[in-house]
């Protein structure tokens, strides 16, 4: 009998301990400070208790403290008291400090749409910045330079303008890549930051890619492979010579975080 009243204790104890953290763990949820009123492409927030980043779109809040990034030919318009304007492969971080907004300007660039408010202080590198339109060192998605095969016999001349002509168009298409790595990234759970890849295909006549192959990549993700070869498959090059090259072309994708 007292052992089962011990049993008893203990287990009513360990549900009161239960309710008790429970309690304490269940944080508030953030107060809005603001929210999005426009984006275009890959935008994406990581508020106080989030795991990883999500995308954005418009009419989301915007909680303190907040991260906000955008991908390649991309960008965000949002409210906090001011209207402002987040180009393309930028980061920031917003705070609330006392009675005053901050932004943190990571990377790339922001913009005060109104230069005659100042409700809000934009800081770089901890620098108060007085000016409407603010940069800071702009951390690019990389698209590396091209590496043809060895057994090209093609002029030095030819190969640079081969490759920036495949590079430029790469950056056409960049917007597309960085979805299929942003699919990946949600299905890891934010639990990945991005990497290498290395793809083989063979630019035709036509200029159109075929072939593709996928030979080395840091990211093991069947679906986030198939995903880039899908976008490739797609790329044609204009104005091309009509020589048939294979060519390994090294992408980069990360998250500048």
């Amino acid at each position: 009998m007292k052992t089962l009243a011990s049993l008893l204790l203990l287990v009513l104890l360990g549900v009161f301990f239960l309710t008790n953290n429970l309690k304490l763990n269940k944080q508030p949820p953030p107060q809005p400070i603001g929210s999005v009123t426009q984006t275009q492409g890959v935008v994406m927030i990581k508020n106080e208790f989030d795991t990883y980043f999500k995308n954005l779109a418009p009419e989301h809040p915007i909680s303190s403290p907040a991260k906000i990034l955008t991908g390649f030919d991309s960008f965000v318009t949002f409210n906090i008291g001011e209207d402002f304007k987040l180009y393309e492969q930028s980061q920031i971080e917003i705070k609330q400090q006392a009675s005053k907004t901050q932004i943190i300007l990571k990377h790339g660039v922001i913009e005060r749409l109104d230069p005659e408010l100042n409700n809000v202080e934009i800081y770089v590198a901890k620098k108060l910045q007085t000016q409407s339109k603010v940069e800071a060192v702009r951390i690019n998605t990389k698209i590396k330079s091209v590496s043809p095969n060895k057994p090209l016999t093609i002029t030095k001349n030819e190969t640079a303008e081969f490759q920036n002509q495949l590079k430029n168009t790469f950056r056409l298409h960049q917007r597309f890549l960085e979805r299929c790595f942003i699919k990946h990234y949600e299905r890891k759970s934010g639990k990945t930051n991005g990497g290498d890849l290395l793809l083989r295909f063979t630019v035709d006549e036509k200029g159109a890619l075929t072939e593709i192959k996928i030979i080395q990549s840091d990211i093991e993700d069947d679906k986030y492979h198939s995903c880039i070869r899908e976008v490739v498959s797609r790329i044609r090059i204009r104005y091309y010579d009509k020589k048939v090259r294979t060519v390994n072309f090294p992408i980069q994708i990360r998250l500048p975080i």
